[in-house]
Parts: structure tokens; sequence; C-alpha cells
């Protein structure tokens, strides 16, 4: 017997692959020297940029070698490891067949055609972008009385679940036409699998370690007490942004039915209610969108490899975030800037608008954005455009919002944004000049920061890193000589160590370079290569990052020991990637090393920025594409890291196309 299902309806839209290989552009780009501001522009000469690729491409390459020499090394025990992935994508092959057909057998088929034997599987099944079906099964030693018959039929319960889930759950007409219409839609549902090894012991005393124990969104999490087991897979954590431990808390409320239960510590939880915790891989494979093949994912997407950026992509990436920038404004037509931080799981955001440091971050780096000669006519202008509405509705802050001249550090990064050279106009067109709203800001904005700086000193309780606004600021706004536009600049990096400056960053990094005077060093520029010097240090490479930390690689952890890279490295990185073309802080013999580098962080940038291959785990994937996530086990997108991103992108070309011409 079969159970039947499908519904008629279109197929889900397909999403456009913003993020993926472009045709490569002429080379060209705006001036810079040893100021990140220049607005002036001329064509540039391609031979000397690729030559410094193909060098920097070529040190890279030794460290593919030592990954697939780590991954080796670091092999779990056989009985740990999922399945191989030619038996994943024969399951997968089989439960595409049945959900085609729409019918599932009632029974595990067994011989030539029956499924893996796994210890654990997870199906979920989306249509239209929409969750409509889960199922999961787990066992662990001991568990099953007849063990081997079990692990056949992990596979078939859990898809069995997810299946008649969506029966229930897909739309579509409640009359004998029904059969029919599901049997259409189920070609449109997409699937995720997820297979896994035998689950093994580990015994935190904490949910802290037990988050340490755990590789997020790599390895799965469960519970046993008696012979009962609940598992939540990778997937299902990151369909709700679940931490390990949260979701073991949940799985202990689950399999002992008290919530207050799951309040106790680990250690407790083990010893006086005799709960066992678990951890298991998985093999994870998932249709990006209807009618795609699958594709086997890491951490939910598809990872980025070393040496896999150029000039092109890089440009491709920086078009993705301004545009994933401009998406983050309302579309109707509401004085609320751009939203908060986007939550791709539920399609939605935290708040109706960012608070206002992250809105003029955020016109800042459109504006930047735009300045670029690369950018095509039409993207520089709808980013310019974007950066003036931003500004806008700044300065006509709502009663429910802040305006950005109640606080130091907002105002002077709306200073920053609104005295950013503009791009050179269109021929035909006029030069774009500040609006009466944009002039009230920066008048407001202006006295804001006057206020902060009180001669000698910051205004009590401003933090590092709004003094590091407030003193970039400075140097824009003093109407004095050099010394004096440095003067709160000095004050901020007088005492600060090289970890300390990670925190100024990049705003005092770009201040400094655009504070030294034409031919001469910045200030601080012994600061500044201690801090990058430091901060390379910290940077994940390939031989250190193992299987479990593949596509982390060229992030900085910047946390401390234990730290993981997140999107927090791209604040410092912005400015070393302007340090770049700085021949104070960098010479001519540190180039190549420092462009080698600093591509590797760029892969753990584009390995941070949502596509396609995310996309079978979001609500609404357009508004999600080209943005920024938190980390690559984090799904949310705060405004911040995508403006940091492209602010870094940009800075990064600048520096290539300058060392290209021989600047």
């Amino acid at each position: 017997m079969c159970q039947r299902v499908h519904h008629a309806t279109d197929p889900a839209p397909r999403q456009e692959n913003r993020l993926g290989p472009s045709p490569r552009p002429r080379f060209s780009g705006p001036c810079a020297h040893a100021t990140p501001h220049s607005p002036a522009a001329r064509p540039r000469q391609t031979t000397g940029l690729l030559a410094l690729l193909a060098a920097a491409f070529v040190v890279l390459g030794p460290c593919l070698a030592a990954s697939a020499h780590a991954q080796k090394a670091r092999a779990r025990r056989p009985e740990a490891e999922p399945p191989a992935p030619a038996e994943v994508m024969a399951a997968y092959r089989t439960l595409r067949k049945w959900l085609d057909s729409w019918a599932v057998p009632a029974a595990p088929p067994d011989g030539p055609a029956a499924l893996v034997p796994a210890p654990g599987a997870a199906v979920v099944l989306r249509f239209q972008a929409q969750t409509v079906g889960r199922g999961s099964d787990i066992l662990a030693s001991g568990a099953a009385v007849d063990r081997e018959s079990s692990v056949q039929r992990t596979v078939w319960r859990a898809f069995l679940a997810a299946f008649s889930e969506a029966d229930r759950r897909l739309p579509g007409p409640r009359d004998a036409t029904r059969p029919q219409a599901l049997r259409e839609a189920g070609r449109d549902v997409v699937v995720s699998l997820e297979l896994a090894g035998e689950p093994t012991p580990i015994e935190p005393l904490t949910f802290a370690e037990l988050d340490a124990a755990v590789a997020p969104a790599i390895e799965g999490v469960a519970v046993r007490l008696g012979n009962r087991i609940e598992a939540a897979f990778p997937s299902s954590m990151l369909l709700t942004n679940a931490t390990p431990s949260a979701a073991a808390r949940a799985l202990v409320a689950k399999i002992t039915g008290s919530p207050e239960v799951a309040l106790l510590e680990a250690k407790d939880l083990r010893e006086k209610n005799k709960i066992a915790f678990l951890r298991f891989r998985v093999s994870h494979l998932a249709q990006p969108a209807a009618g795609d093949e699958p594709r086997f994912l890491t951490r939910g997407g598809r990872i980025v490899e070393v040496g896999q950026l150029d000039t092109a992509r890089l440009r491709t990436m920086a078009d993705a975030m301004a545009g994933a920038l401009r998406a983050m404004l309302p579309v109707r037509d509401a004085p609320l800037g751009i939203r908060g931080t986007y939550r791709p799981w539920t399609g939605d955001w935290e708040a109706d608008f960012a608070p206002p440091h992250q809105q003029a971050l955020a016109a800042l780096a459109l504006r930047r954005y735009a300045r670029a000669a690369w950018a095509s006519p039409d993207a520089s202008a709808a980013a310019a455009d974007a950066a003036d509405r931003i500004l806008h509705e700044l300065d006509d802050a709502e009663l429910n919002e802040t305006p950005p001249w109640t606080r130091a550090g907002a105002a002077a990064v709306a200073v920053l944004a609104l005295l950013e050279p503009p791009p050179p106009p269109r021929p035909g067109t006029p030069e774009r000049e500040l609006s009466p709203a944009h002039r009230h800001l920066l008048s407001q904005c202006s006295a804001r920061v006057r206020k902060a700086w009180m001669g000698r000193e910051f205004e009590p309780g401003l933090s590092p890193p709004e003094q590091a606004a407030v003193a970039a600021a400075w140097v824009r706004l003093a109407p004095t000589g050099p010394e004096a536009r440095a003067e709160p600049l000095r004050k901020c990096l007088r005492d600060a160590t090289p970890a300390a400056l990670v925190g100024l960053m990049p705003l005092a990094g770009w201040a400094e370079i655009e504070a030294a005077a034409p031919g001469q060093s910045p200030a601080a520029a012994v600061a500044l290569r201690q801090m990058r010097t430091q901060l390379w240090v910290s940077q994940l490479k390939s031989e250190s990052a193992g299987p479990e930390r593949a596509d982390m690689v060229g992030g900085l952890t910047i946390g401390g020991p234990g730290s993981l890279p997140t999107w927090e490295g791209l604040r410092p990185l912005a400015a070393m990637a302007t340090m770049l073309r700085v021949r104070a802080l960098t010479p001519r013999d540190e180039v190549g090393g420092e462009v080698t580098r600093l591509l590797l962080a760029a892969r753990a940038l584009r390995q941070l920025q949502a596509d396609e291959n995310l996309a079978w785990m979001y609500a609404s994937p357009e508004r999600a594409m080209g943005a920024v996530r938190a980390a690559v086990w984090d799904q949310s997108m705060p405004p911040d890291a995508t403006s940091m991103g492209l602010l870094m992108t940009v800075e990064l070309l600048e520096s290539l196309e300058a060392i290209a011409g021989g600047r």
C-alpha cells in the first residue's frame, strides 16, 4: 500500500544567482594614494594586478593540500562517520521518486531497493520557501531491541513523518481532485536530507561546555533518558538559528516533559536526572530550489574554495552587498530608513528601523561604493540614491526613533557619510549637492561632534569606538591646521595597545591615513602595523582549520582563545584593506604577503554572504541574497555586517588597483 498526495500551484520562482561568476569587466578604478577618500578616477592597466593575484594564488595553493592532509589526520572512528556521499545520494534519489509520485511505501523497501542503513536521519520538505514537513529518527547504542532491523528503517521513518505532515499542510483542493493536485505539486517540493553517524557520548559540566564540544551546525545534539532518545539535527538548528545548548535544553524539556528541569545545569541533569548527552555528525544534501539537483552542504551552505576569488568576483560580491543594503529599505514610502537585523529563517526583521549609527554606516558604505569607477552607472546611481534616502530619513526622525545627534558616535558616523565625496556626475547631469534635509542633519550632527570634544578631553561616558568615530569626524570638520584636526585622534590612540586598536577600527585607521600630510607617514603607523601583525596571527589558516572549520578559513578570531570567526573581524579588515595601498604602512616587499592574507580574508567574507546554496532554509530567499550573516552558524544578518563587508571589499579593490597602477 502507498500513501499518496500533490498540489496545483505554480512552481516556486527560481532565485537568480547574484553571487555567481560574472564576466571579467574592463579594469578601472578610482585614484587612491595615501588617503582612502580621493574622488578622482582614471583607467587602470590590468597586467600588474593579474600578476600579483597569480602570485597570491600560488602562495595559497599549498593551503589546499595542507587542508586535505589535516582532514585525513583528524578522521573520526568509522562508526561515528555518517554514510558515504554515494549512499546519501542514493537515498535522496529514492525519496525524490516517492515525492514525484506522491506515494510512500507502507513498509520500508528491502532487497536491492532497500534504503541505506543509518543510525539517524532527518528530512525537511519545503514548498515555495516554506517548510511543510519535517521528520527525524535516531537510534543510540542499546536503544533498540532489534538494532540491525531498526537502522534499516530510520530513513523511511523520517521521510514518512515529513511526508505525512506535508500531505496535510500543502495547499490545494480538499475534494476528489486533491490527490492529482498533490502529485503535481510534489515535483516542486524541495528536499533536505541528513544521514547521521553513530551518536557519541559527551559529558559537559555546563551548557557552555556543550556549546564548545559540539561543532555548531555541523554536528547534531541528542539527549537520552533510559531507552528514549531525542535529537536536534544541524538543519533544524539552522532553521531556527538555535545554538547546540539551546537545542539541548529544548530536548531535555521534551524528553522529561518539564521545562523547569531543562533550566538545570548539564552536570546536574547527568548526575541527578540520569540524562545522557550525545553528539553526532551528519552528511547533508539539499536542493537549492525546486527542480535543482541536490548539493552536499557544510553548515547549510557550500564551501568557497581558497584561491577562488579574483577581481571580477570581488566586484560581484560588492554589487550583491550594495543590493542587499538597498533591499533593507522599506518598499513603501515611509520615513524609516533601513530596517533592523534580518532573520532569514522567518523572513522578517527584528525592528522596523535600525539604530541611527547602523543607518549612518550603511549610508557611508553605499556612498563609497557609488564612487567606485568599476561600479556600473546604474548600480552607482541606485546606491547613491539609497544613501541619500537613508540620510534624509535620519534627519526626519519619527516620534519613536532616536535622532542621530542624540549620541555622539552616531552623529559622527552621520557626518562622515554626509561628507563622503559624491560619485562623479553622469554626463549631462548636475553634480550632487546636499539637500536642505542633509544640510540640517549635518548642522545638528556637527554640533554634537564638537560638543563631544572639549578641547583636551572627550565628553565623559563615550566608549572607545564612539571616541574613534568622533575623532574621525573631527578630522573632516576641524577648520584649522593638521595638528588641530588630529587632536582628538591623538588622544584616542595615545594609550591604545595593538589589541585595543582593533576596537577602534576602521574609523580610527582611516582617520589616521587621512590626517597625514601628503608624503608623510601616519603618526600611528607603528601601532597600526603592530595591530595588523597580531591580527594576522589570529587568522584561521587551512592547515589548522580541519574539516569542521573549513568554511571559516581566512576569518579573524578576535574574541580571544577558543573563539571562532564572526563578522566582527570585518571591522579591522576594512582598515587593513586601505593600509595595503599606503606605502608607509605596507612597503613594496610586504605587498605580496598582505595581498595573500587579504584575499584569504575575502574568502571568509564571501562564505558569510547569503547565496543560492543557502536558499533551501530561508523563508524569503530574495530578501537575503548578498547580505552578510553574523557567522557561518548564525543566520542573522545585522546591517553593520553587510556595511562592513561592502566597505572592506571596496577598499580592497581600490588598493589592488592602486598597486597594479604602481601608485
